[in-house]
């Protein structure tokens, strides 16, 4: 009987023998016989072994030849394995497939799949999975005796399932036959751009990707959703985080939002979100921090506000805002402290500055041009310096105020100081330059032009320092050049035609500088 024990049952089998041993030395009063105190040994030794004989807990089927399938295609968050079963294995399969987990022996209380009944072999995708991390996976199958499991293998998944080239997808097929593949970075550009109008709806199954890059070689890392007339939603491209060069939303007829692209914190080069009319402001751009080069919004009638940029710190490029009819202020830059080329604003639109508080430097041009509405630049109290200062044909600008932090006006196009990075011209309302009080340097030089009610130079007497000269024309009333006179004390050139007093600088010089 011993030799079909177990190491388990004989250890019990051998603490049974101690017992009787000790029993034999026991002297009661009683006499009590033996054999009860053996029985209940008896008992816990059958009854043990009844339980044991039932099966092992980990293969209740026996010996079913169940082999766990080799990991293949292993993706970012996802792989295949399955189950193979030995050939002419007749057992009565109810339940098969994988289970999986991150540690150990993984069984049905982990991660597993269903794939159906019966004994044929089988595949099964494993989902949900994490980046690099390390998973255990075992084939299982479910009969009336019990759960069997094969073999564990273990796998790991990469940080990125990579497509190297150009991805360009141009109908609602193409978008979900590309997201089906799993791919979470593209080496390459990525376009959405429909050949059919309505063709695209969504974008959601191309949700695994998360990076746009470049390759050593070529200019690419570029995402573009443009001219899409069906597409409302950009949900689907969610976990893209970073983007090597540009971010391109352009001419989506039917897009209301940029939600969907929460995920992005960082575009190396630059953003154009354009043309498209029903955007009303950037929600969507939450956790965009900085960009490289340009953000460019022109041509989308129903822009309000940038809402949604208020991450937005440093532009490295321009920023061009144009034919934003809509537009009432810049609400949502709030914390953009510099911007590293030039500001064009041209949008003909009822519009403020407020928003724009934080705005320190822009290093090119302040270029602000026929804004038919825009009376003063309140808003951009925090302005300190910029490239160049062009204000031009804004036929409501009254005043200058708003610019009284300004100390600085440098040589954006680097003409060694001959030129003009001041030009003031055809503000038919303009009636004081007083807002530039703190105007103590500039690089190059000035020309005040067609300022029709103009009437003097005031707000210029804090130059201290200007590498060119000044010219004044075509300036109607302007008749008092007393503002300039410092600055031609300290060796700076003037010249007047057209106003409605034109004195020489030695006349200014003089004291002569007003009728």
């Amino acid at each position: 009987m011993i030799s079909y024990l177990d190491s388990k049952h004989l250890t019990t089998f051998r603490v049974l023998i101690l017992f009787i041993n000790s029993m034999n030395k026991i002297k009661t009063s009683r006499n009590v016989p033996l054999l009860l105190f053996f029985i209940p040994m008896v008992l816990f030794l059958v009854v043990g072994c009844s339980s044991e004989d039932s099966g092992d807990s980990e293969n209740p089927n026996g010996n079913i030849g169940l082999t766990t399938k080799t990991v293949n295609t292993i993706r970012q968050k996802s792989a295949v394995s399955g189950g193979q079963l030995a050939d002419g294995s007749s057992i009565s399969i109810i339940a098969k497939g994988v289970v999986w987990s991150t540690t150990t022996n993984p069984t049905l209380s982990d991660n597993f799949t269903t794939n159906g009944s019966g004994s044929a072999n089988y595949e099964s995708e494993l989902t949900g999975l994490n980046p690099l991390t390390t998973y255990y996976v075992r084939a299982y199958i479910t009969t009336a005796d019990g759960t069997s499991y094969g073999n564990e293998i273990s796998f790991s998944t990469p940080e990125h399932f990579v497509f190297e080239g150009d991805v360009e997808l141009t109908s609602q097929l193409t978008v979900d036959d590309f997201g089906s593949m799993g791919y979470s970075k593209i080496i390459g550009n990525l376009i959405i751009r429909e050949s059919i109008p309505n063709n695209i709806d969504n974008l959601r199954s191309l949700e695994c990707i998360t990076v746009i890059e470049s390759s050593p070689n070529l200019e690419r890392g570029t995402i573009g959703v443009v001219n899409n007339t069906g597409l409302t939603s950009l949900e689907g491209l969610h976990n893209i985080v970073s983007i090597e060069n540009y971010l391109i939303i352009f001419d989506n007829s039917s897009l209301t939002s940029l939600e969907g692209l929460e995920g992005i914190t960082t575009v190396g080069k630059g953003a154009d979100i354009s043309e498209n009319p029903l955007l009303v402001n950037m929600q969507g751009l939450t956790n965009l921090s900085s960009l490289g080069d340009n953000f460019i919004a022109v041509r989308s009638e129903s822009l309000v506000n940038f809402e949604g940029l208020e991450n937005l710190q440093t532009i490295g490029g321009g920023l061009i805002v144009e034919d934003l009819p809509s537009l009432e202020n810049f609400q949502g830059l709030n914390n953009l402290t510099s911007v590293g080329d030039s500001f064009f604003i041209d949008v003909n639109a009822p519009f403020t500055f407020a928003g724009l508080d934080n705005l320190e430097t822009v290093e090119g041009f302040l270029y602000i041009s026929e804004n038919e509405s825009i009376q003063n630049f309140n808003g951009l109290a925090s302005l300190n310096s910029v490239g160049g200062l062009w204000l031009l044909f804004n036929t409501e600008l009254t005043s200058l105020d708003g610019l009284e932090s300004l100390t600085h006006i440098g040589d954006v196009d680097n003409s060694g100081g001959v030129g003009e990075s001041l030009i003031i011209q055809g503000n038919s309302k303009l009636s004081s330059l007083s807002g530039l009080s703190s105007l103590t340097t500039m690089d190059a030089g000035i020309l005040i032009s067609d300022n029709n009610i103009l009437t003097s130079l005031d707000g210029l007497e804090s130059l201290t320092s200007m590498a060119s000269g000044t010219r004044t024309r075509s300036n109607l009333a302007l008749s008092d050049h007393c503002g300039i006179r410092n600055i031609l004390l300290l060796g700076s050139w003037y010249s007047a035609s057209g106003n409605a007093y034109n004195p020489t600088q030695q006349d200014i010089i003089d004291g002569n500088c007003s009728l």
